[in-house]
């Protein structure tokens, strides 16, 4: 038998531990292009690249996925805000334009309920629209009791949209058309992106570092672990395999970033994974499809039209953080709070200070090897700080009289 090339034989050899018996005259049919894609799929790492969105590069925008589709549109530029939207269809892995938004907007969220998708939010204010792909038509909806946070996220919780807007939650029933307010317990200020996963909804970067979920059985707010990297915000986050993937935005150190991480809510556990291949950026949107997590557009300074799907059992870089302990003296103290940073080799530190709420009390730069915690206005309590340097975290406990 002649010889085959290394490609041909494993694709042979994909395709009969994958599918069964190996037709060689229907093989020797296809066209090489279509097993060099093949190849590079089997071979990819957890990122790969899908085409980019047609329109502008953009970011601030919003998506949302109905029917086994994604929607992607609005945002803007920097100077210009889009109103055109786009389909991705990961059947055929392409984009189709559909209706353009009511009106231009950017710094929305959106979220797909059942046939439907809805966008409110950002400069829409308190306005609604829900979107029929259907009938390819938008129809004003009612209005949320009030204008919620730039980066608050509509979320789907048992086929009701979510929004958080600070220490509040607008609650939109799609089967009524009628919104309500609820204040959960405790009553925290709480934004950031966010995922539904079962009967629960959490919100990752919120104050930068934390990890908070939601019940709406209980209608309370539970703090988890702490995000163990950069503390950030407009960052993105989608769920797949019942995990939450989130990374990118823009750092306290860093001006915009590309790391990604992972949470295990089963563990109640972070680890960092293999970086976002593409550029560095802030304000993407991120969505899940068909179980697979999606990355699109965003900015740092050039606006993205990129989009990346991330395969969770590809991931190979796992970067599990080991804090370790910072000389803090004195501890407890009833005035400054010195900090020994010897280890940190002097390079440029954030210090985050939380009460015991968990709200952010101070934020503070300092640069060589000991930094110094002002007493001034802060309060006698206990405190939880995180420290940035070198893009690594460590954390403690202080106590003030």
């Amino acid at each position: 038998m002649q010889n085959k090339s290394p490609l041909y034989r494993g694709f042979c050899f994909f395709w009969q531990n994958r599918f069964g018996e190996v037709h060689l005259g229907m093989l020797r049919s296809l066209p090489l292009l279509f097993l060099l894609l093949l190849s590079d799929l089997i071979s990819a790492g957890p990122w790969v690249q899908k085409p980019s969105l047609p329109g502008p590069g953009r970011h601030r925008g919003f998506s949302f996925v109905t029917g086994n589709k994604a929607y992607v549109g609005g945002g803007w530029n920097g100077w210009t805000m889009w109103n055109d939207m786009w389909e991705y269809d990961p059947a055929s892995n392409s984009w189709t334009q559909r209706a353009n938004t009511p009106t231009n907007f950017y710094t929305s969220s959106g979220v797909g309920i059942g046939s439907k998708g809805y966008v409110t939010g950002g400069t829409l204010g308190a306005a609604l629209y829900e979107y029929d792909p259907a009938t390819n038509t938008w129809t004003a909806k009612a209005s949320a009791p009030q204008a919620a946070f730039w980066e608050s996220n509509a979320i789907n919780l048992n086929n009701k949209l979510y929004m958080s807007d600070w220490n509040i939650l607008m609650v939109y029933d799609p089967s009524v058309n009628s919104w309500q307010t609820l204040t959960p317990t405790p009553n925290q200020n709480i934004y950031g992106p966010g995922v539904s996963i079962g009967s629960f909804m959490y919100t990752v970067f919120e104050g930068g570092t934390g990890t908070v979920r939601f019940d709406p059985a209980t209608n309370t707010y539970t703090q988890l672990a702490s995000f163990p990297g950069e503390s950030r915000t407009q960052a993105s986050a989608f769920e797949a395999g019942g995990k939450i993937y989130a990374g990118c935005g823009d750092g306290v150190i860093s001006d915009n970033i590309r790391d990604f991480w992972e949470y295990n809510p089963a563990t109640n556990s972070w680890r960092q994974i293999d970086d976002l291949p593409g550029d560095t950026r802030e304000n993407a949107v991120a969505f899940t499809l068909n179980g697979r997590g999606y990355l699109c557009t965003g900015t740092n300074g050039i606006n993205h039209q990129d989009l990346w799907m991330l395969l969770p059992e590809n991931i190979t870089n796992v970067n599990d953080p080991d804090p370790v302990s910072i000389s803090v003296f004195p501890n407890p103290s009833s005035g400054d709070v010195y900090f020994s940073l010897a280890a940190l080799g002097g390079s440029e530190t954030v210090i985050e200070l939380y009460d015991a709420t968990g709200q952010l009390a101070r934020r503070e730069r300092w640069e060589g090897e000991q930094g110094v915690l002002r007493r001034e206005l802060l309060p006698a309590g206990m405190y939880s700080y995180t420290l940035f340097a070198g893009g690594k975290k460590y954390s403690g406990r202080i106590a003030l009289h």
